[in-house]
C-alpha cells in the first residue's frame, strides 16, 4: 500500500512560480492577444481596401466603356459629315465644269493656238458652224511629254453650245479624236473603274453623272454614299 503524507509549506512554495515570472507570462499573453486583435483589424481594413479597389476598377471600366462608345459615335458622325462635305464639294466642282469638254487626239504643234485648232476640228468633223466667240478659252491639260498627246480642255461660253457639240460626238467614230465630259478626279476614277468591270461600250457619262449597263439594265452610279 502507498503511504500518504501532507505536503509541507516549503514544498508548496517550491511548486509555485515566482511572482515576477507569473506577471511576465500574463503580460506576454496580453501582448499576443492584442496582436491577434490588431491582425484581425488589419484583415478587415485590407478587405475594405480590396473592396474599394474593386469598386474603383468597376467604375473606371464603366466610365472607360462609355467614353470609348462616345468617341466611337463622334468619330462615326464626323466621318459621315466629312463624306457629306466631300460629296457637296465634288458636286460643286462638277457643276463648275458643266460647260467644259475635253478633246483627245489632237496632235500638238509648236506655238499652236488651241482655240483656232478646236474650232476648225469641231466644224470640220462635226459639221458645225462655231466661231471663236463660242469658246471662252481652251488649253492643253497636263505636263508636256514627248510620248503622249495631251488633251485639250474647252470651256464654251454657255451650256447650250457645249451640248450641241457633245451630242454630235458620235461623228468622231473611226477617227483618232475623242470628246469626253470634263469630270472631277473622283468621277473620272470611278468611270475608269467601271469601264474595267463592265467594258467601255457599257459605260458613259451624262452631265457629270456616270452610267453603266449591267445586262439590259442601265444604272446610275451614286456618289452620295461613296468616299
Amino acid at each position: 500500500m502507498f503511504k500518504t503524507r501532507s505536503v509541507t509549506r516549503k514544498e508548496k512554495e517550491g511548486l509555485q512560480l515566482p511572482e515576477d515570472q507569473s506577471q511576465s507570462s500574463q503580460s506576454s499573453f496580453c501582448t499576443m492577444e492584442s496582436m491577434l486583435d490588431m491582425m484581425e483589424e488589419l484583415k478587415k481594413e485590407l478587405a475594405g481596401i480590396n473592396n474599394s479597389i474593386s469598386n474603383l476598377n468597376t467604375n473606371f471600366n464603366n466610365k472607360l466603356d462609355n467614353f470609348m462608345k462616345d468617341i466611337s459615335l463622334k468619330c462615326e458622325n464626323n466621318s459621315k459629315s466629312i463624306t457629306l462635305l466631300n460629296n457637296k464639294i465634288d458636286d460643286l466642282e462638277q457643276r463648275s465644269r458643266r460647260s467644259n469638254l475635253r478633246l483627245f487626239g489632237v496632235k500638238e504643234l509648236q506655238n499652236e493656238n488651241t482655240d483656232e485648232a478646236v474650232i476648225h476640228i469641231l466644224n470640220d468633223k462635226l459639221n458645225l458652224n462655231l466661231t471663236i466667240n463660242d469658246i471662252e478659252r481652251s488649253h492643253r491639260v497636263g505636263a508636256l511629254s514627248p510620248n503622249k498627246i495631251r488633251a485639250i480642255i474647252i470651256k464654251f461660253n454657255n451650256y447650250r453650245i457645249r451640248q450641241l457639240v457633245y451630242s454630235s460626238k458620235s461623228k468622231l467614230k473611226g477617227t483618232a479624236l475623242v470628246l469626253r465630259e470634263d469630270l472631277t478626279a473622283r468621277r473620272h476614277k470611278k468611270y475608269m473603274e467601271l469601264q474595267g468591270v463592265y467594258g467601255k461600250s457599257n459605260c458613259w457619262t451624262r452631265d457629270g453623272n456616270v452610267l453603266f449597263k449591267v445586262n439590259a439594265d442601265v444604272k446610275l452610279y451614286s456618289f452620295d454614299n461613296s468616299n
